[in-house]
C-alpha cells in the first residue's frame, strides 16, 4: 500500500512522473483498472512536455533495482513505460481518440503546441500522405526533448499498422546506401535507422518479411560475407551485429513480430548479438489466465501449425573467440522454443492443462505436439517429440534440405530409437547451417 501511494505521488512531480508510472505498471501486488492507468500514462506524458532529455538520452531520470542482486544491472523498467502502455492500449480501443482524449490534447497544447498537433494527427485517420510529415517531424526527431523520446515508439507502432505503411518504410530503407548504417567503429545514424527498421518489421505482412530482412541486411552489412580473419573486420562485424541486437529492444512488446523477424534473418544467416536472451525478451513477462488465452497466443505466433507451415523458433548468435592467438568470429544457431515458453511454467496447473489441450488438438498437430514438448521436460519432452516426428515422418521426409536443417536442431529432444529411424534428409554428418551462414 505504501509503495502504491508513493508511485501515485511521483506522478504529480514532473521530475519523476514517468518513473511513478513504471512502478504502477510493473507491480504485481495490485490491480488497477486499465482506464485509470490510461489517465496515469497521460499524466506522465504531460509531465514530460518541456522537460529536456538527460545525458543518457533515455526515458528515465533514474533507475530502479528489482532486487536481482549485485550481479544484475539496475533496470529502468522500459517495458512498463507510459509509451509502451499507451501503444498496447491503442490496440484495445476502436479509435485512438479514446486514449489521446480531446482534454489531453488541449492540456498538451498549452505546454507544447507542436506535440499536441502531432498527436492529434497521429490519432486521426492516417493516410499515406501523412507518413513523411510525421516521420520527419521535429517533434519526433528532436534530441533535446524528453517528450520526443517518449513519442517515438508511439508514432512508430501507430504508423506501422496503417494500410500503406509497409510500402512507405520499404522505400525509406531502399534509399539507404549499403554499409552506411553503422561504420566499423560503431558510429552512424543508428538510432533513427533502428526505429525505421522496427517500424518496417511491424508493418510487414508475414509474406513480406523475407524481403524486408534482405533489404535491411543490405543496408547494414552490404553483401554479407564477413571476413573473420582481420582485426579490423572483426570490429566492423561486431559493431553491426550489436546494431541488429538493438532492434530486439524496440520489439520488446511485439512477440509475433520478434518471431517472424528472427526466422527471416536466420534464413539469410544474419546474427543478433552474442546472446540468445534478447530474442526471448518479449516472452519474459507473459501471463495468461485461461488455457484458451494461451492457446490463442501460440496460434498467433504460427507455432500450432502442420509440418508444411511450422518453423522452430531459432536465432543466430555471433561471438568472438581466440584461437591460436588470433581472434575469430563464430556464428552459432540456437533453438529458443523451450526458453521462450519458460514463463508459461510459472502457473504449473495452467501449463499442465495447456499441454493436455495441445496433445488433444487435431489441427496443426505437429506444431501442437512440439510446443507441448517444449513446455515439458525430461522423458515427457522426449515422448512428445518422438510422437510428433513419428506421426509425421512421411511429411518430414519431404522437407527440402534447408528446412530439414532447421528442424534438425530439434533432434536432441528425440530418443535414440526415433533418431535411428529418421528420414534420410535428417541424417547429415555435418551440423546444421543457416542458409546464409558463412563458414568461420
Amino acid at each position: 500500500a505504501l509503495a502504491g501511494r508513493l508511485a501515485r505521488a511521483m506522478l504529480r512531480h514532473a521530475a519523476c512522473s514517468e518513473e511513478g508510472f513504471r512502478l504502477l505498471a510493473g507491480a504485481k501486488a495490485w490491480k488497477i483498472d486499465p482506464a485509470e492507468m490510461d489517465g496515469f500514462a497521460r499524466a506522465a506524458l504531460l509531465a514530460s512536455a518541456g522537460s529536456p532529455s538527460r545525458r543518457d538520452a533515455g526515458l528515465s531520470f533514474f533507475t530502479f533495482d528489482r532486487g536481482k542482486g549485485i550481479t544484475e544491472p539496475s533496470l529502468s523498467l522500459p517495458e512498463f513505460s507510459s509509451a509502451s502502455w499507451l501503444v498496447k492500449r491503442m490496440k484495445d480501443v476502436k479509435k485512438p481518440e479514446e486514449i489521446f482524449t480531446a482534454e489531453f490534447i488541449a492540456s498538451l497544447r498549452q505546454r507544447d503546441p507542436a506535440a499536441a498537433d502531432f498527436l492529434a494527427t497521429l490519432s486521426g485517420d492516417l493516410t499515406g500522405e501523412d507518413f513523411a510529415a510525421l516521420w520527419n517531424s521535429e517533434v519526433v526527431t528532436s534530441r533535446e526533448s524528453r517528450l520526443a523520446r517518449i513519442l517515438r515508439p508511439i508514432m512508430m507502432k501507430q504508423m506501422a499498422r496503417v494500410p500503406g505503411a509497409s510500402k512507405f518504410f520499404a522505400n525509406e530503407i531502399a534509399g539507404i546506401v549499403p554499409v552506411t548504417v553503422v561504420n566499423r567503429y560503431g558510429n552512424g545514424d543508428s538510432d533513427d535507422t533502428a526505429m525505421l527498421f522496427a517500424a518496417a518489421l511491424i508493418a510487414a505482412a508475414p509474406a513480406e518479411m523475407d524481403a524486408v530482412a534482405r533489404a535491411m541486411s543490405r543496408a547494414v552489412f552490404g553483401e554479407w560475407a564477413p571476413d573473420f580473419k582481420s582485426e579490423e573486420a572483426q570490429q566492423a562485424v561486431s559493431a553491426r551485429v550489436n546494431f541488429m541486437a538493438s532492434l530486439c529492444g524496440l520489439l520488446a512488446d511485439e512477440p509475433a513480430v520478434m518471431v517472424r523477424m528472427q526466422s527471416a534473418f536466420y534464413r539469410i544467416g544474419i546474427p543478433f548479438g552474442n546472446s540468445d536472451s534478447i530474442a526471448i525478451g518479449p516472452f519474459a513477462n507473459l501471463r495468461f489466465t485461461t488455457v484458451d488465452e494461451a492457446e490463442d497466443f501460440l496460434e498467433s505466433l504460427g507455432w500450432l501449425a502442420d509440418v508444411d507451415r511450422w518453423e522452430p523458433y531459432l536465432t543466430l548468435t555471433y561471438r568472438q573467440e581466440s584461437k591460436d592467438g588470433e581472434e575469430t568470429g563464430i556464428l552459432e544457431p540456437k533453438l529458443l522454443l523451450a526458453s521462450a515458453l519458460q514463463s508459461f511454467r510459472h502457473d504449473r496447473k495452467l501449463a499442465d492443462d495447456l499441454i493436455q489441450r495441445l496433445k488433444d488438438r487435431k489441427t496443426g498437430r505437429f506444431g501442437s505436439l512440439m510446443v507441448a514438448a517444449a513446455l515439458s521436460s525430461g522423458p515427457e519432452r522426449a515422448s512428445l517429440a518422438d510422437q510428433a516426428f513419428t506421426e509425421f515422418s512421411a511429411d518430414l521426409a519431404k522437407l527440402p534440405g534447408q528446412r530439414a536443417d532447421r528442424f534438425a536442431l530439434l533432434l536432441p529432444w528425440l530418443s535414440d530409437d526415433v533418431r535411428a529411424k529418421l528420414p534420410e534428409n535428417f541424417r547429415r554428418k555435418d551440423p546444421p547451417q543457416a542458409e546464409g551462414m558463412a563458414e568461420p
